[in-house]
């Protein structure tokens, strides 16, 4: 297998739609409209649950050993924000993710939304020193 890197989601699905690639890991919300359309077919999901609209089962922890794969989505704002603005955003972010259209979508697409508190500092992890990533 060799590795094609893409700038983004949507190229590399056109790539796999149109047949310039075999095969490729993406995220459930990419994945199922292409599947619903019979367009690609969904082999395996690398997530700590079932995906109902992939219609496929999570394999055995014995065939895929660690962590299940997860992405997320987040409203990021420049450092330095008002503290009033950022309490300003959570409270509309909260609103919006609470409302019965918005919780639908998120769950057609196999997401689960919710909105958590701004924090001072990056709730990722600091970049591994052993990739060479910086």
């Amino acid at each position: 297998m060799v590795h094609v890197p893409y700038k983004g989601g949507a190229p590399m699905m056109i790539d796999l739609v149109g047949g310039q690639v075999n095969v490729m890991f993406v995220s459930a919300p990419q994945a199922i409209p292409q599947v619903k359309a019979g367009r690609i077919k969904a082999l395996a999901i690398g997530a700590a649950r079932r995906i109902p609209q992939l219609r496929i089962r999570r394999p055995s922890p014995r065939h895929s050993p660690g962590s299940p794969a997860q992405s997320w989505v987040g409203m990021l704002v420049p450092a330095g924000t008002p503290k009033e603005i950022l309490a300003r955003l959570y409270a509309e972010a909260t609103k919006a993710l609470a409302d019965p259209e918005v919780r639908g979508s998120s769950a057609r697409r196999a997401s689960r939304s919710s909105a958590a508190r701004p924090r001072s500092s990056s709730p990722l992890p600091a970049p591994s020193r052993r990739s060479g990533r910086r």
